[in-house]
């Protein structure tokens, strides 16, 4: 199995077919790094003995350990296990992505004025000299620089791609425990029967 210093290490003896921007640059080019940290991950957490299972396969070709990326599914158990691993990767993507966003935007993106108080002629002033953080940009753009984080993190739309991040491949519990057919119906049934009509 290889690690991500030995994935890196067999991209830069590679031939260079890669354009940037009308340019040809190096398969470890800088500007490549988020694509060699995402797949160098994918070795990284192989190599964790916590992660074997849903990580690796034994090969149907050399009986060797290989990464579940490359194995050729025999059967559904390994369906399921390259599922559970799709999930697990995914899921500490989706939550660390917005980690990255939250830690240095602190909790202004939460409670930041809403962009029709900014249009209010009563509010508008105010908020653009109090909300305005450096002389070099202006306070509009200051604005809207906030409202991305925002809109991200603490929007519905930002908590509904949150959410699907995490269960895009099915909640990881309840694929664990399914529910009978039955059970989800009365469910379904009983939650519906409590909205209004």
């Amino acid at each position: 199995m290889r690690s991500k210093r030995d994935y890196i290490d067999g991209l830069s003896g590679m031939k260079r077919n890669i354009y940037f921007d009308g340019r040809l640059i190096d398969r470890t080019d800088e500007l490549q790094q988020h694509c060699l940290d995402t797949i160098g991950l994918t070795y990284d957490q192989a190599q964790k003995p916590e992660n074997e299972n849903p990580m690796t396969a034994t090969s149907h070709l050399t009986g060797e350990r290989i990464s579940r990326f490359t194995h050729i599914h025999q059967n559904t158990d390994d369906l399921h296990k390259k599922q559970d691993m799709t999930r697990m990767l995914c899921n500490k993507a989706v939550w660390h992505e917005a980690e990255i966003l939250c830690d240095p935007a602190g909790g202004v993106v939460a409670t930041f004025p809403h962009e029709k108080d900014f249009l209010n002629p009563e509010t508008k002033d105010l908020l653009l000299k109090y909300t305005k953080r450096s002389p070099k940009m202006s306070a509009e753009d200051q604005a809207q620089f906030r409202r991305f984080p925002g809109d991200n993190l603490c929007s519905a739309t930002g908590g509904i791609n949150k959410v699907g991040g995490y269960h895009g491949g099915g909640s990881p519990i309840r694929s664990r425990s399914p529910s009978p057919v039955s059970t989800i119906s009365n469910r379904a049934k009983s939650w519906c029967a409590t909205l209004p009509a």
